[in-house]
């Protein structure tokens, strides 16, 4: 059995051992080794046009383009620990569905829907809906992002709606390709970033993030509702706003970093 299955259902033992941040992200590394090492090393090829393809997951794991997250949950009903990526096809690799939520939580709907009231979409929007209130990820696949997976399975936990209280601590493995190489960040994307700040305002959950230090920072609610929140926690997070962490994880080579 994967380190990684779902442990959510009911309330944490008494005692039990609430993980680290460091043992949080021993999970993402060793999760994301053990898919480079044990699925097809496929390479995406040029097309007659000499253009690229999308990467293969292989190439994204091994490179930039795939997220891994891990999170403990301390939420009523929903307690434990489990680990998701950005992709489905890595994810089958933790869990033996590889779902993360619904199809219709992870495949999220247009804006339009979303802010309808029109009485035609609202079945639509009950069968998208996650975290306490029926919150519905942006269309395109915006819930199929890792934060996402881990929130909607939450959510599927309990009772539709009761998704509140608790704690949630997440560790968070995003690499991205950035102008000067791969950029390693333990940030949310903006989109996830939205939805952990539904989740702390609307339902109640304190959401604690590991940083660069793997040390637990505590998402501030009132900074969702405020230009450049997101690029303040970043700099908590990362240690600096933007071009990912300060440090790079475990096991990767290390790199200079020029702050001006």
């Amino acid at each position: 059995m994967s380190m990684s299955m779902i442990l959510y259902g009911g309330s944490p033992a008494l005692g039990e051992p609430v993980p680290t941040c460091s043992q949080l992200q021993k999970r993402n590394l060793d999760e994301r080794a053990h898919f480079i090492a044990t699925s097809p090393p496929r390479v995406s090829k040029p097309k007659a046009d000499g253009s690229m393809p999308k990467k293969t997951p292989w190439e994204m794991a091994s490179g930039s383009g795939m997220t891994y997250s891990s999170a403990h949950s301390t939420v009523p009903g929903a307690s434990g620990t489990s680990t998701y990526t950005s992709n489905k096809l890595s994810d089958t690799y933790l869990h033996q569905t590889g779902l993360g939520g619904t199809s219709e939580q992870r495949n999220g709907l247009n804006q339009e829907i979303r802010e309808s009231k029109k009485p035609e979409h609202a079945a639509a929007k009950q069968k998208a809906g996650a975290l306490c209130d029926e919150y519905v990820h942006p269309g395109g696949g915006k819930g199929a992002h890792a934060e996402c997976k881990i929130f909607n399975e939450l959510t599927n936990a309990v009772t539709k709606g009761t998704l509140r209280g608790g704690k949630v601590l997440l560790s968070i493995d995003w690499r991205s390709q950035g102008k000067d190489g791969i950029e390693y960040s333990g940030m949310p994307c903006s989109d996830c970033y939205k939805m952990l700040c539904h989740a702390a305002n609307e339902c109640g959950i304190d959401i604690h993030i590991c940083d660069y230090k793997n040390e637990p920072v505590v998402m501030r609610k009132t900074d969702c509702d405020k230009a450049g929140g997101h690029r303040r926690l970043a700099k908590l997070v990362d240690g600096r706003p933007t071009g990912g962490r300060m440090d790079v994880p475990p096991g990767v080579p290390p790199r200079r970093i020029f702050i001006a």
